[in-house]
């Protein structure tokens, strides 16, 4: 049986423009992890939020950013299984 797939809530460091651009730098983990984004692919809208395609080192993954909770936006990522982080596929660490 695969992973169970699970949205997991995280902070992200972000940088904001002065026209209102929101550029993330680093994805927090709850468990304290932290990945640095190397770089941003794509940033869609989609119904109750937003979709960016992110590059951490060399790996590809999406950050999700969910409009439609009472208390704001909020974060997350999809992660699977409980042991090892897999994000979207890709296991393992992304950091050295």
């Amino acid at each position: 049986m695969p992973p169970r797939s699970m949205r997991t809530y995280v902070d992200v460091i972000l940088r904001v423009s002065s026209g209102g651009t929101e550029t993330p730098k680093a994805i927090i983990l709850p468990d304290g992890r932290t990945f640095e984004v190397s770089g941003l692919t794509t940033h869609s809208r989609k119904q109750g939020g937003e979709v960016l395609t992110v590059h951490i080192g060399t790996h590809t993954t999406h950050l999700y950013k969910d409009t439609t909770g009472w208390n704001g936006p909020r974060w997350y990522v999809v992660m699977r299984g409980a042991t090892a982080p897999v994000f979207d596929g890709v296991e393992g660490e992304w950091m050295p």
